[in-house]
Order: structure tokens, then C-alpha cells, then sequence
């Protein structure tokens, strides 16, 4: 119950809850109230959507202890025309991370997601940069991960998980506009836990791993 997941959470333990998945002051805001009232509400508490609380809601995560939230706007507006408030969210000091969802409703990869964050924070008036949206997908995740898991993430840092994605470059735009605008055509290069998992024929064979198999991606 709610209550031994608090009781976790204050040890440092990681509580990922798909919490108030809705229309905002709908019936599923009381998972965020409940979790509220319980003591969930820590740094390593993850809450996926939250798009149902209003504004005043988000005044019950303490700033000094603030945690995370994976945002899906694709999904959450296609279903429900509205989206987490990600302004009342940051201003508490929690960390926004993206998150494509599931097939029926959700993008199909995160740099779809990205994409729609840009319009969504346009047509919204949120103001996030190109390097924001980036550490959506990167940092943020990573470092609220790496709280729970005591092992850095989302970071090219000694130690952490090696996970390293490569882009083509393309055309004169700065490295974080780029990312935001890439499409599968420009992932040259995907390492997971240190291992090459997909790429371009001549980084895998520098790699050390022969291509298994060719695959088309995009024409």
C-alpha cells in the first residue's frame, strides 16, 4: 500500500507510479492526493502523467524534496485535449521527463515526443529550449533514475550506464535543435550498457561487431 511505498521512498528507494492519468480535477487526481498524503512525494518519487492535477495540487510537493514526472503530451492530449501543467511542475522544482507512452495513443520513439514538446511548449507558452527538451530525454531522466538506483544514467560520465546515441550531423543548426529535429535517418550510432546494439554499417564494424543483419530505416 501507499504507506510502505512512503516508508520506502524515505529509505531512498525509487516508487515510478502512473499516477492521475486524465482530465484535470478528474476522479484520478486522488491517485496524487492519496500518494500526497501518504509521504510518496520525495526525490525519488516518479509520478508517469499526472496531467489530471490542477495548479494548487502541485503545492503539495515540497521544492527541497522535489522528484520527477515522465510527460507524455502526445498521448495526453490525443486522449484527453490537455496535458500535465508542466509550468505549475517546474516551478516546484521537479524534473520533467519525456516519455512516448504506450502504441494505441503514444508517439513511437522519443524523438517523436520531443517533437510534439516543442509544439506543445509553443502553442502552451512554456519557453523550453531546444536543451531542455534534450535533458528531457537525458539528464533529467537519468538523474532521477540515478537516485533510486545509486549508479549515474543519462550522463557520459565514468561509472554510469553506458548509453550513448549518435546523430548525423545536419545542416548548420546547433547541436540541440538538431537533436530535437533528428529522425531515424539520423541515429547513426545506439550503445547500450557498453555494447553496440545498432548503427550504421562502418561504426559497427569499427565497433568490432559485424552487422547481423541489414535493415531499411525510413526508405
Amino acid at each position: 500500500d501507499l504507506a510502505k511505498r512512503a516508508q520506502a521512498v524515505k529509505k531512498g528507494k525509487g516508487f515510478i507510479y502512473h499516477c492521475a492519468e486524465g482530465q484535470t480535477s478528474s476522479l484520478v487526481a486522488r491517485e496524487f492526493l492519496d500518494a500526497a498524503n501518504a509521504g510518496c512525494l520525495d526525490k525519488t518519487f516518479i509520478g508517469i502523467h499526472c496531467s489530471a492535477l490542477p495548479a494548487a495540487d502541485w503545492a503539495r510537493w515540497d521544492k527541497s524534496k522535489a522528484g520527477a514526472i515522465v510527460w507524455s503530451p502526445f498521448s495526453n492530449l490525443w486522449l484527453y485535449g490537455e496535458t500535465a501543467d508542466i509550468a505549475a511542475a517546474t516551478k516546484r522544482t521537479v524534473a520533467v521527463c519525456l516519455g512516448s507512452d504506450w502504441g494505441p495513443s503514444g508517439t513511437k520513439n522519443v524523438l517523436g515526443e520531443m517533437k510534439v514538446a516543442k509544439l506543445a511548449s509553443q502553442k502552451l507558452g512554456l519557453g523550453l529550449t531546444d536543451r531542455a527538451l534534450v535533458d528531457m530525454v537525458t539528464t533529467n531522466p537519468g538523474d532521477a533514475l540515478g537516485r533510486c538506483w545509486k549508479k549515474a544514467a543519462g550522463r557520459l560520465t565514468a561509472g554510469a550506464f553506458g548509453d550513448v546515441t549518435v546523430f548525423r550531423p545536419k545542416g548548420a543548426n546547433k547541436v540541440w535543435r538538431q537533436i530535437v529535429e533528428a529522425t531515424e535517418r539520423e541515429v547513426m550510432f545506439a550503445v547500450y550498457a557498453g555494447i553496440p546494439r545498432y548503427g550504421d554499417e562502418a561504426l559497427m564494424t569499427t565497433a568490432g561487431l559485424a552487422p547481423s543483419a541489414p535493415i531499411t530505416v525510413a526508405g
